[in-house]
């Protein structure tokens, strides 16, 4: 059975990243709620990183699983959904810290108060989500 999943996207917490150096990286906390149709999960979190050495632009986004949920997810769905949000937030098109390409720029301890709410659509029958 499909289940309609809203993440609401509360804030991020950019402990680190370094553009426009051999070190690029990142390093950040996101936080946010599920709300399921029957049930709101809240004040769940997840670390993401960017691998050092990756451009900040175009490099891959690990994003770890929500701390606090164990139930039925599908990760690439949500990933994808938590790696929009922070480009959402920081970069060439970022809302709260816009970067232009080509600079070296070394950031620390930034809290970024920006909701956002993204839609997915998981599969509960699928227990391979994860």
């Amino acid at each position: 059975m499909k289940i309609y999943v809203h993440i609401m996207y509360k804030k991020c917490i950019q402990n680190f990243h370094e553009i426009g150096t051999e070190e690029e990286g990142m390093f950040a906390r996101v936080y946010f709620d599920l709300v399921f149709p029957d049930k709101t999960y809240s004040d769940l979190f997840c670390d993401i990183k960017l691998t050092s050495g990756d451009n900040y632009e175009t490099g891959s986004i690990e994003v770890q699983r929500p701390n606090g949920y164990n139930g039925p997810f599908d990760y690439k769905k949500f990933r994808d959904s938590t790696e929009k949000y922070y480009r959402h937030l920081i970069g060439s098109k970022g809302n709260a810290i816009n970067i232009p390409s080509n600079v070296k720029v070394k950031m620390k301890n930034n809290v970024i108060n920006i909701p956002a709410k993204s839609r997915i659509i998981i599969d509960d029958d699928d227990n391979d989500s994860w």
